[in-house]
C-alpha cells in the first residue's frame, strides 16, 4: 500500500496527513449528522393520552407540566373526556408548537377519537399503548414505557398473590408481555415495590405514585380526626351500597354517582377536582375498587382503605393484595357490614402502618425521566419519520 504524504500534494508543510488517514477524516465528517447529538435540548414531543377513564389523563398532566418546564414543544392527542380536562389544564401563555423556538415551551391539545399514541423526538413514550410502541419499532426509534401495568411481566410476583386467582394472573400477565416487549427502558409507578427480575434490571425502574399537584399541596388531617369516609363507586349495579353504607352510621362522602343530594349520614356530590382532594385529605379512610390511581393517592395521604376490587380485574385485584400485605387497608370481596364495622375500627392500625410511607413529590419520576430522555436524545436519527406521517 502506498502512504503518500499529502504536504506533498497540497504544498503544506504542517499537514503530516496520508491519504488513508485524509479518507478516513472525511468518512468520519460525512456521517457526523448521523451520529453527533442534536445541540439543541428542546424536544418535539406527540404524547398520547387514553381517553377513558381519568387516571392516565391526570397522570399525563403530571408528565406534561413536566416537559413544560424543561421547554419541549408537545402535542398532545388526546379523546373523550380526558380531552376536556387538560384543555382546560393549560394556560394560554404557552405558544403553539408550530411557531414556536428552540428553548421555548409550546403545548397543543388535539382532540381525536380513539387513538392513543406517544412520540418524543424521534423516541416514543408509551403509557401501555400499542399504537405508538409499533410506530416506533417500524421506524427504529428508542421506546420509554410508563405505565404500573408491566409490574406482573417485570417483577417477581410473590406465589400467594398468585393463588387468589391463578386463572386472572396469568391470563393478565400474557396481556401485558404480548402488549409492550422490548422497549429501551420501562418506568413502573405504584406504592408497592416488588423485586424486579434478574433478566430486566438494566431496563427497569420502580419510581413512587405520580401524583398530581393537588394531591402534594392537599393539607391532611391525621386519619384518626378525620371527619367522614370517602366512597368512590361509578357503578350502580351494587344496589345494596347505599343500604350498607346507611348501616354503617358513619358519615360518607359519595363520589361518581352522578347525584347530589343529602340522605341521612350520606352526601352525594357532583365531580370537582379541589372538592375531591379536600374530601379525601379529610377522610378517616376510602372505601372504593381497586383502582390505583385513587389508591395510590390514599396511601401517599396515609389514608386507611377498604378496597373491593372489580371482579376478574386481575391488576385491581393484585393493588388490593398489596395493600392489605402492608398494612394499609383491607381487601374485600364486596362491601359488608359486618367488614366495613371491623375495618373502621382498626383505622388506629393502618395509620400507623402508613405513617412509614413517604412520597417523593414526584422528584424520582422527573430525574428518572429526564435521564431516560437526554440519553435518547443521543440517539440521533438522521431522517424524520414525524414530517412523513403527522405533518
Amino acid at each position: 500500500m502506498y502512504m503518500v504524504k499529502l504536504n506533498r500534494l497540497l504544498g503544506d508543510d504542517k499537514n503530516n496527513q496520508t491519504i488513508q488517514e485524509e479518507a478516513s477524516r472525511i468518512i468520519r465528517l460525512s456521517i457526523l449528522p448521523l451520529t453527533e447529538p442534536p445541540k439543541s435540548k428542546t424536544m418535539r414531543i406527540l404524547y398520547g393520552v387514553v381517553g377513558e377513564g381519568m387516571g392516565h389523563a391526570t397522570r399525563s398532566k403530571v408528565i406534561l407540566e413536566m416537559l413544560m418546564k424543561e421547554q419541549h414543544h408537545v402535542k398532545v392527542v388526546v379523546s373523550n373526556r380526558a380531552y376536556k380536562f387538560l384543555d382546560g389544564s393549560f394556560p394560554s401563555q404557552f405558544p403553539r408548537c408550530a411557531p414556536a423556538s428552540d428553548g421555548q415551551a409550546a403545548i397543543d391539545i388535539v382532540e381525536i377519537e380513539d387513538l392513543i399514541m406517544q412520540y418524543i423526538n424521534n423516541a416514543v413514550i408509551s403509557d401501555f399503548d400499542s399504537f405508538a410502541y409499533v410506530f416506533a419499532k417500524t421506524h427504529g426509534l428508542p421506546i420509554l414505557s410508563i405505565d404500573d401495568q408491566q409490574v406482573v411481566q417485570r417483577c417477581l410476583i410473590p406465589d400467594e398473590a398468585k393463588k387468589y386467582d391463578p386463572k386472572a394472573f396469568s391470563t393478565y400477565k400474557a396481556f401485558v408481555q404480548a402488549k409492550l416487549p422490548d422497549c429501551d427502558q420501562y418506568i413502573i409507578t405504584g406504592f408497592f415495590y416488588p423485586h424486579i427480575r434478574d433478566t430486566y434490571q438494566a431496563k427497569t425502574m420502580l419510581v413512587p405514585p405520580i401524583l398530581r399537584q393537588a394531591i402534594l399541596d392537599a393539607k391532611t388531617l391525621p386519619a384518626g380526626h378525620g371527619e367522614h369516609f370517602l366512597v368512590y363507586q361509578t357503578s350502580k349495579s351494587d344496589t345494596s351500597l347505599i343500604a350498607t353504607l346507611e348501616a354503617f352510621g358513619e358519615k360518607c362522602i359519595i363520589y361518581g354517582l352522578g347525584r347530589e343530594e343529602k340522605i341521612g349520614n350520606l352526601q352525594f356530590k357532583g365531580f370537582s377536582e379541589q372538592g375531591f382532594v379536600d374530601d379525601l385529605a379529610r377522610a378517616k379512610g376510602v372505601i372504593a375498587n381497586g383502582g390505583l390511581s385513587l389508591m395510590n393517592e390514599a396511601v401517599s395521604l396515609q389514608r386507611p382503605f377498604f378496597s373491593v376490587p372489580v371482579a376478574n380485574q386481575y391488576e385491581q385485584v393484585l393493588n388490593a393484595w398489596y395493600l392489605e400485605q402492608l398494612g394499609y387497608g383491607v381487601f374485600a370481596e364486596k362491601i359488608e357490614l359486618a367488614a366495613l364495622l371491623e375495618w373502621a375500627q382498626k383505622i388506629p392500625q393502618y395509620s400507623k402502618a402508613l405513617s412509614n410511607f413517604h412520597h417523593d413529590s414526584n422528584m424520582r419520576l422527573y430525574a428518572t425521566v429526564k435521564r431516560v430522555l437526554a440519553d435518547f436524545n443521543k440517539k440521533f436519527i438522521w431522517w424524520d419519520p414525524f414530517k412523513i406521517y403527522f405533518k
